[in-house]
C-alpha cells in the first residue's frame, strides 16, 4: 500500500467517524446532515455502486481501473472489515430513528422523514444493483 492510498482510507475513515458521530453533537443540523446522507447516496447511485473516495482508492492502486468495473472491490470495506460496516449501518439507522423521534414536534419532521424515505429508496436500488460481495 503507497502513503496516498494510505492517506485516502484515514481520509475516509475520518468521514465515516463523523458522519456517524454528527447527530449525536449537533442536533440544530439534522436537516442538513440528512441532505448530506442523501446525496452521499445519490453519489453511489450516479457512480454506478461507488463511493467517490473509494473510487479515488482503486485509481491509486490500479492505474487502468474504470468507473464501475468493480464496485464490489473496496478496499476501505477492507480495511476496517464487514463486521465494521455492518455496525456502522446499524448507528446510522439508529441516527435515522433518533433524528426522527426529536423532531417529531417539529416543522422539519415530513421534510426529514422524506429525505430519510428516500435514502432507504436509493440504498435499495444500489443493493439491488451492485450486491457487495459476500465474504
Amino acid at each position: 500500500m503507497n502513503y496516498i492510498n494510505l492517506g485516502i482510507q484515514i481520509f475516509h475513515a475520518l468521514i465515516t467517524i463523523i458522519c456517524v458521530l454528527f447527530p449525536h453533537f449537533f442536533p440544530q443540523f439534522d436537516l442538513y446532515y440528512l441532505i448530506y446522507i442523501f446525496l452521499i447516496a445519490l453519489q453511489w447511485n450516479l457512480l454506478k455502486g461507488e463511493c467517490f473516495i473509494s473510487y479515488l482508492e482503486k485509481i491509486t492502486l490500479n492505474k487502468s481501473y474504470k468507473l464501475g468495473d468493480d464496485p464490489k472491490l473496496n478496499p476501505f470495506y477492507d480495511m476496517i472489515g464487514q463486521s465494521t460496516m455492518s455496525l456502522l449501518n446499524s448507528i446510522h439507522t439508529i441516527n435515522f430513528i433518533l433524528i426522527l423521534y426529536r423532531n417529531y414536534y417539529s416543522s422539519n419532521f415530513i421534510i426529514l422523514l422524506a429525505l430519510i424515505i428516500l435514502v432507504i429508496i436509493l440504498q435499495i436500488i444500489i443493493d439491488y444493483r451492485y450486491p457487495k460481495k459476500k465474504l
